[in-house]
């Protein structure tokens, strides 16, 4: 509740969801050094804690992250244009 009052209701959230062991592979294959949150064990942690947090919430889509760019990108799309037609009444765009 303290949030709201910092933070206003949104129209659309959307929460991309990657496997743990996928975004690991994808943490290795920057080639960079990893950050103290690139962790398994802690990226397991926030992953239990945002999908609770996700499906407790109203105007929060899933899109399953672990595809390519082009479907991602589609969905985030179709989610975005529901949400629009839901508070206008119409897809502006």
């Amino acid at each position: 509740e303290m949030n709201h009052a910092i933070v206003p209701t949104y129209d659309l959230q959307i929460y991309l969801h990657i496997p743990v062991e996928a975004a690991m592979a994808r943490i290795e294959q920057r080639g960079e050094a990893k950050t103290w949150c690139e962790k398994p064990g802690l990226l397991s942690w926030a992953s239990e804690v945002l999908e609770r947090w996700a499906e407790s919430r109203e105007r929060v889509v899933q899109i399953d992250g672990y595809r390519t760019i082009e479907a991602v990108a589609e969905d985030v799309l179709m989610a975005t244009q529901r949400a629009a037609k839901a508070r206008l009444g119409a897809i502006p765009w």
